[in-house]
């Protein structure tokens, strides 16, 4: 199955270094994955590094997709998924509640809303037909992966 916003293009370039507030709460994943845990064996890692788990709808609901991003050693450095067009604004409060105010990027494209804690982030991304692309990312484990590991 392929994930239609595993790729939101321009999102890294606005990402702010740092929300003025740290978020109320660790940021820690999602969807039953954690950023830091390894990708247990009985899973198969595509080549890629992105698992896409298959869970059941009211797991991930309104997702309609999850991706699990890990390092070679199977180390998960990113989640993120999408969901449809319409509830928005019910997602971004549901953030808000748990993490308090976010530091926001407009764009043409659409809106980008962060919240940092530590070396992990939450980024939220409503693009004009809202719909949404949330990532979970540990910034170190991110680093690593863009080097190579």
């Amino acid at each position: 199955m392929l994930l239609p916003a595993l790729v939101c293009l321009g999102c890294a370039s606005s990402r702010p270094e740092a929300a003025k507030t740290p978020a109320l709460r660790p940021i820690t994943g999602s969807f039953g994955w954690n950023l830091g845990d390894k990708l247990p064996d009985k899973y198969l890692l595509p080549a890629d590094g992105i698992f896409c788990p298959k869970q059941p709808a009211e797991t991930t609901a309104p997702y309609v997709g999850v991706g699990v991003y890990c390092l070679k050693d199977r180390t998960v450095y990113q989640i993120e998924a999408f969901a449809l067009v319409g509830i928005a604004d019910e997602i971004l409060q549901g953030f808000k509640d748990q993490y308090g105010p976010p530091a926001v990027v407009n764009s043409a494209l659409g809106a980008d809303y962060w919240w940092s804690y530590g070396d992990c982030r939450l980024h939220v991304f409503v693009d004009e037909a809202e719909s949404i692309t949330v990532q979970y990312i540990n910034d170190n484990l991110s680093k690593r992966h863009e080097a190579g590991f």
